[in-house]
């Protein structure tokens, strides 16, 4: 049975995508590669109350990449 803990996290709003997108390239820079993006999103969100780390929905993640990529250009 899974609990609400289990269930990632996929409803968060464009403006707060942006914003942890926004926070990401502030603290470590705009040139990091996917994997590196994905390890310092994953240490901000664990900081977040409601975020346990490795529970962000890949769909959400991807869209907070797109968006932090789109920065560096």
């Amino acid at each position: 049975m899974a609990t609400s803990t289990d269930t990632p996290i996929s409803l968060l709003s464009p403006e707060q995508e942006q914003a942890l997108a926004e926070i990401v390239s502030e603290h470590f820079g705009s040139a990091l590669s996917y994997v590196e993006f994905l390890d310092q999103l994953h240490l901000l969100c664990e900081d977040i109350a409601g975020f346990e780390a490795g529970n962000l929905a890949d769909t959400v993640a991807r869209r907070i990449w797109n968006d932090y990529s789109r920065r560096a250009q």
